[in-house]
């Protein structure tokens, strides 16, 4: 659910970027992600986060 919040909240803002911003049709946007957080990559698209570290504390779901 955290990555897909991610996900959604960097297509909201894509989306309204200015026209100054836009690439050319046909290339693609380039972007880097880092998750500073243990996990157990399950996938190449998919894993589970092993434990919340520096100082946050997150109650299960």
């Amino acid at each position: 659910e955290l990555f897909d919040f991610i996900a959604e909240a960097l297509a909201k803002f894509v989306a309204k970027e200015g026209e100054d911003f836009h690439i050319e049709p046909g290339r693609q946007r380039e972007l880097g992600f880092t998750f500073s957080f243990p996990v157990e990559q399950t996938s190449i698209a998919s894993g589970t986060l092993i434990k919340w570290t520096k100082g946050f504390s997150i109650d299960e779901t």
